[in-house]
């Protein structure tokens, strides 16, 4: 029956921003309940990038959560960034605020690069090794 009734306005099958023409967006909203929404705007709200997560991978997690919580996409572009800002790595987070991305894709490949920029930060083997050898040599003399 209720299929019956949306038929006549099923464009799509799953658009993100056609909440009233696309089924998957139909079917959820009415068939989803309020614990499930709850449980995925908390999700969203506190998802946080692992030690070893790359940003593709937060960023879909994070999109995927967002598509759940407002499938009609209406959040705010500001809104959406200071979300996706709070999951990333403190010091990643940090770098690309600074850019002040205009919307969340912007963020998102600020956040790739700056994740790019970090392999440029870390100790070589070389030097990790120069400073070990130097270590047992003082304990030497």
């Amino acid at each position: 029956m209720w299929y019956d009734n949306i038929v006549t306005n099923i464009r799509y099958w799953n658009m993100q921003g056609q909440a009233n023409t696309s089924f998957v967006s139909m079917f959820r909203a009415r068939f989803t309940t309020a614990r499930q929404k709850n449980k995925w705007h908390y999700e969203l709200s506190n998802i946080k990038q692992m030690t070893n997560e790359s940003i593709d991978t937060y960023s879909a997690r994070f999109n995927n959560l967002k598509r759940l919580v407002d499938p009609g996409d209406h959040l705010p572009d500001d809104y959406e960034i200071r979300l996706f800002l709070n999951g990333l790595k403190p010091n990643i987070a940090a770098r690309v605020a600074i850019a002040d991305p205009g919307n969340l894709r912007t963020a998102v490949n600020k956040a790739r690069a700056t994740e790019a920029g970090t392999y440029y930060m870390r100790e070589s083997p070389q030097a990790t090794n120069n400073n070990a050898i130097e270590a047992l040599t003082k304990q030497m003399e």
